[in-house]
């Protein structure tokens, strides 16, 4: 992730690329990121995040989708992050014993919202379900038993209250979120993604 990241900064390594591709990395603020990975991306989240920080880049924020704890760095179930993270679940990684590496993840994160999305499925937090029937991709377990149309809405919400978040906070260039949230604006962002009745609590 850092080297892409270094690649998009060094503005003669976009030499190469197509003028559309150019357009968008010229787009990317490097000094606003916000890292979001699923499953053993989530992992890599975690550690990137952590390395790019050292590298000098600022993180805004990070969304881990149905995290796989299993490959993350004991450290990281220790050391204490200050990015304020969204941590997204189906039903089966949060009832899974690895649960517990990822509760550590969270706990020793300062500002976090944990949410479940009931009756989905671990590839749900992927485009894999969208591009089969709903009955292919139950019988396949792709996707679980809620409409593949209100999982993907409530998985978008979700995301999208998060980074309005950041945005209306002003998480900027390595301020910490939480000292800027109060347990009242906690409560209120969580009463707003609860608005959904497929988003759990994981508080």
């Amino acid at each position: 992730m850092k080297n892409v990241l270094d690649a998009i900064k060094d503005s003669h390594m976009l030499e190469g690329f197509t003028s559309s591709l150019n357009d968008v990395f010229r787009e990317i603020d490097l000094d606003n990121l916000v890292i979001c990975g699923h499953s053993f991306g989530g992992a890599a989240v975690i550690h990137a995040c952590d390395s790019l920080q050292e590298a000098g880049y600022k993180i805004k924020g990070r969304i881990v989708l149905d995290i796989w704890s299993m490959p993350v760095n004991e450290k990281y179930l220790e050391q204490k992050s200050t990015i304020p993270s969204l941590f997204l679940f189906c039903p089966k990684f949060v009832a899974s014993p690895e649960f517990q590496y990822t509760q550590k993840i969270m706990s020793v994160t300062t500002t976090t919202f944990n949410y479940e999305i009931k009756d989905i499925s671990h590839q749900q937090f992927s485009d894999t379900p969208y591009f089969l029937w709903h009955a292919l991709t139950s019988r396949l377990n792709l996707s679980g038993s809620l409409d593949p149309e209100l999982a993907h809405q409530s998985i978008h919400e979700t995301i999208t209250t998060f980074l309005e978040v950041l945005d209306s906070k002003g998480a900027l260039l390595g301020s910490s979120l939480a000292s800027m949230l109060s347990v009242t604006d906690i409560e209120a962002i969580d009463a707003k993604i609860l608005e959904n009745q497929y988003v759990l609590s994981l508080r």
